[in-house]
């Protein structure tokens, strides 16, 4: 290899003092520079350093408020030694920023001796038809996005965006890719080419600088190339790499509405109709002004660059997460995110505010939406010739066999009932896939609100679906359906069920149970293999939820409300077991149950399976049989609850304590009961901060726990509403729906409230207290107390102080930091008030089991932690 002070001479290299690196070389495809590392203002005084969000650039021409462009011949040029050791097409961007839109957003570049191809988003480099030949000059690079932020962003041709590409033969080869400034406050952070044969775009962005001799690489370069031979004669074009995987979209169900939107958060689709499309289509009977959404599913998996361009607002989200947000109005402008995806749950959010209109999504440069037309399918490389065909085969050959089997006396094959053709039956892995028809055994005799319904051509299960109750069973309610399964083969599995629903978000879900297997739960993006990402669920019947629009098939499957999940159990051996399914909401429905292993299929081949039946075993029937309530709990299951708390005044417990009753009445499972809240009654004296606190604890977690029918009132502001419900459910007690009142706080509140109420409905109401304090806290105008409450004709449940259970310390609480974001928010809630006291939860729970000794690590086995 020629010394560095010979390379330099050879490149024409100056002014290298104080560099970090002085040439690159490329390590696993990929060649990252920091332009900073030369003596940029040597070259060019113009250039100056700059930072932003902690990362360093140069920017050109900082000071100058001009918005014209130099001319190439007026500007110096940074020129860059880089190695190049792999032949293939490769790809040239820089990480940048600038200071305006369509000003200030531009700069030179050239890599010597080779020609740029420009190839538009969304087509593939090695077809040859798709390859715009631009020369070897110094060509213009150039950026649209809003100002102010990093972006790769790196597009040639003014007004017909085309990316960077060039070939690399006969590797390895020296050469220099150069930079010059163009447009005045525009930065660049980083310079990257990689082979695109080799890399994805995501993995190359995500580089460390590969500095010659791999001081700052990733991993230890290899030795270095040799000085360059003289180049000869061009090489035959080499065959094309394999194509990068173009996402492929599921069926996409398309909602819109006429109106005027100013932002994607606005789009009301309450009176729209549901499309099913095989391509993006934007509506044409609904003028300039309209909302839509798109939903579709996309075998995707892992990290991709998004880039989302849109006139107006576009919102891009998966699993319930935003990836990329181009919201409101504005002319045609491109957004791009690099993102952790999964490949279902898709939501893409579009409004038309007047005026022009466009809409385009890549992925990895592939185009997925293109202004509603389809997707453009996969470019095939240059067609071989097509081989002679083989000798017709002397015997037929047979597809896969599917076999379906039931028991039954016939007379005739056209007699055969196959409708539950898994009685008795069960199944089996079939290729790493166990598939199961949801209505394959006798599911009336486990359960009979399950009822057998079609739709688009395919039967499912539908639960209790002439009811229109809007809340949940609970399990010890409901019977199981029980399919038999067997696994041959060992590994991570996931459970995915084809369901759907009556409501987005009621009557979407069901339980879920592996028999004998833990559940384990992975947060959407995150890899399941990696045991760090896996949140340990327990072998109980699981909430399996899906959040999708109503009436749509989907494989959505996920748990961890407010935190989606996926659903994964691990086989160590081959094994023979259950995977169990009841009902949790009504109309909801299922039609498929299905298990795969993830080390041998992906999600979209295994969704596609066909049933993986085995006749022959038997059917576990396990009939409904509601677990009775404990004997001694003042909860049999019938009547309505009310709550009334203080925690704005002398005490911050309620911060903590009203979070974990909303915790224990969850798991009771009583959402529907509770009809009344209210807090803040410390009446007279009052903190406004912990007012605050008290809302955030009681309204949101309301929210967080499901309890969306409980009316809740601040009494420091609703005084008057709040004793008016309370009263009005005093009025409707009767002896089959007495009302409880947990009482949290001083008696005023709920004394006014009875009193109000009707004499001859008052021995079925029922107060429940702990606290002395609460029962004698006079406090004008607190000026009622326990004794005014009894002498009104009520029942009075006086429990022990619960501080002994629950007053103990923040290690106690650590229990609920599970994972689960509704248990960590109690738990953030209990510090918050700065004391490791919930001991008014204590009631709840006494309340629910009768237990009235409950300490924090009974409270941890009754929810399930």
């Amino acid at each position: 290899m020629l010394p560095i002070g010979i390379l330099l001479l050879l490149f024409g290299c100056i002014h290298v003092a104080d560099a970090k690196c002085s040439s690159w070389e490329e390590s696993n495809g990929v060649i990252m520079i920091e332009p900073e590392d030369i003596d940029f203002k040597g070259i060019d005084s113009k250039w100056s350093l700059k930072s932003l969000n902690g990362e360093s650039y140069i920017e050109y021409d900082a000071n100058n408020a001009w918005t014209g462009v130099y001319k190439i011949s007026q500007v110096g040029k940074l020129c860059y030694p880089i190695t190049i050791k792999s032949n293939g097409w490769w790809r040239f961007e820089f990480k940048n920023v600038n200071a305006h839109r369509t000003e200030h957003n531009d700069a030179f570049v050239k890599l010597e001796g080779f020609p740029w191809i420009g190839v538009k988003p969304g087509s593939d480099v090695r077809v040859s038809a798709n390859r715009n030949l631009l020369g070897e000059k110094y060509q213009k690079a150039y950026r649209n996005r809003d100002p102010g932020t990093w972006d790769w962003g790196t597009f040639t041709v003014d007004h017909d965006k085309h990316l960077f590409y060039f070939q690399a033969q006969n590797a390895p080869l020296q050469t220099r890719i150069c930079l010059a400034g163009r447009s005045t406050k525009f930065g660049v952070g980083k310079m990257l080419l990689y082979n695109i044969g080799k890399t994805s775009i995501s993995q190359a962005r995500g580089f460390l600088e590969t500095c010659a001799g791999g001081s700052t690489a990733p991993e230890p370069a290899p030795a270095p190339a040799p000085a360059p031979a003289p180049a000869p004669a061009p090489a035959p074009e080499p065959a094309p790499a394999p194509a990068p995987s173009q996402p492929i979209v599921s069926t996409i169900m398309r909602r819109c509405a006429s109106g005027t939107f100013n932002s994607a958060s606005e789009v009301d689709l309450s009176s729209s109709t549901v499309t099913e499309l095989t391509s993006f289509e934007l509506p044409t009977n609904l003028g300039s002004y309209y909302g839509c959404r798109f939903f579709f599913d996309m075998e995707l998996d892992g990290t991709h660059t998004f880039e989302l361009e849109s006139n107006d607002g576009t919102v891009l989200r998966n699993g319930g997460k935003t990836i990329v947000n181009n919201d409101g109005v504005h002319q045609c402008k491109e957004v791009s995110k690099v993102a952790t995806v999964s490949e279902y749950g898709y939501v893409l959010t579009y409004f038309q505010n007047g005026g022009d209109s466009c809409l385009n999504l890549l992925v990895d440069d592939w185009q997925v939406v293109t202004s509603g037309a389809a997707p453009a399918p996969a470019p095939a490389p240059e067609p071989e010739p097509e081989p002679a065909p083989a000798p017709a085969p002397s015997q037929p050959i047979v597809s896969t066999i599917t076999r379906r089997c039931s028991t039954g006396t016939f007379n005739s094959a056209s007699e055969v009932d196959l409708v539950r053709d898994g009685a008795p039956g069960k199944w089996k892995e079939q290729n790493g896939v166990v598939m199961i028809e949801a209505e394959r055994i006798d599911y009336p005799l486990y359960d009979s609100k399950w009822s057998l319904e079609s739709m688009g051509g395919e039967t499912y299960l539908e639960y209790d679906k002439d009811n229109s109750w809007t809340g949940v069973y609970k399990i010890d309610q409901v019977g199981k359906l029980c399919y038999p399964v067997t696994f041959s083969s060992t590994g991570l599995w996931k459970f995915e069920f084809k369901n759907v629903n009556g409501h987005k978000t009621e009557h979407n879900d069901a339980f879920v149970k592996m028999a004998g297997l833990p559940w384990w739960g992975v947060q959407e993006g995150k890899d399941p293999k990696v045991s760090a990402n896996r949140l340990k669920l327990g072998t109980k019947y699981l909430k399996a939820y899906r959040n999708r629009n109503p009436g749509t098939w989907a494989w959505d499957t996920r748990t961890v409300d407010f935190d989606a999940h996926g659903l994964y159990f691990q086989i160590g051996s081959p094994i023979s077991t259950e995977v169990c399914l009841a009902g949790r909401s009504t109309k909801f429905g299922v039609g498929k149950l299905l298990m795969y292993n993830v080390n041998k299929v992906p999600a979209w081949t295994a969704r596609e399976s066909a049933e993986t039946l085995e006749c022959g075993g038997t059917i576990t029937y396990t009939p409904f049989e509601p677990a009775p309530a404990p004997e001694n709990a003042l909860w049999q299951g019938k009547g309505r609850i009310a709550q009334s708390y203080d925690g704005n005044y002398h005490d911050k417990d309620d911060w903590g304590a009203v979070p974990l009753m909303w915790a224990i009445l969850d798991t009771a499972g009583v959402q529907n009961q509770v009809v009344h809240v209210d807090y803040n009654n410390h009446l007279g004296d009052t903190a406004p901060v912990w007012e605050r606190n008290m809302t955030e604890s009681t309204e949101n977690g309301a929210t967080y726990f499901g309890f969306t029918n409980t009316r809740i009132y601040n009494d420091q502001q609703q005084l008057s509403a709040a004793i008016t419900s309370l009263k009005n459910e005093c009025d409707k007690s009767t002896a089959d729906d007495p009302l409880f009142i947990i009482a949290a706080g001083p008696m005023e509140t709920v004394w006014r409230a009875i009193a109000e109420s009707q004499s001859t409905k008052r021995k079925h109401i029922h107060v429940i207290s702990h606290s002395k304090w609460n029962n004698e806290h006079y406090h004008t105008p607190n000026v009622h107390r326990r004794a005014d409450i009894e002498n009104l004709g009520i029942n009075w449940h006086q429990i022990p102080d619960q501080n002994s259970g629950f007053y103990t310390s923040f290690a106690d609480y650590g229990f609920l930091r599970n994972g689960d974001p509704k248990y960590v928010w109690v738990y953030d809630r209990i510090q918050a008030s700065g004391k490791p006291d919930a001991s008014d939860a204590g009631m709840a729970y006494w309340f629910v089991t009768g237990d009235e000794f409950g300490t924090l690590a009974k409270v941890r086995d009754f929810m399930g932690l």
